[in-house]
């Protein structure tokens, strides 16, 4: 159960990667502005694949710990 929710994560976060980094770019190629700023609408989305990394980083350290034993789910 344990390998499976961290598969289960890490499909979804790896997905939100994938797809923040393409819109990411594709916001930076079409110059977009953001409506009330008017800054580059990429500013607000860059955030989205750097933080979904860093989350998918973790999920993969919370697994391995999960199944070697180290980390202690009651607590």
């Amino acid at each position: 159960m344990i390998l499976f929710q961290g598969l289960a994560g890490a499909m979804v976060l790896g997905l939100i990667l994938w797809f923040g980094a393409k819109l990411t770019l594709e916001e930076y190629q079409w110059q977009t502005q953001s409506p009330g700023l008017g800054v580059p609408q990429w500013w607000y989305l860059v955030w989205l694949p750097i933080l979904a990394t860093l989350l998918l980083w973790r999920q993969v350290q919370q697994t391995l710990d999960r199944l070697r034993g180290t980390l202690n789910d009651e607590s």
